[in-house]
């Protein structure tokens, strides 16, 4: 997993909470 991989997964949470 590189380091973008997990930053764009914690803003996907952020801007979609609903969605995890």
């Amino acid at each position: 997993m590189s380091v973008r991989s997990m930053e764009i997964g914690k803003s996907k949470i952020k801007i979609d909470p609903i969605s995890r």
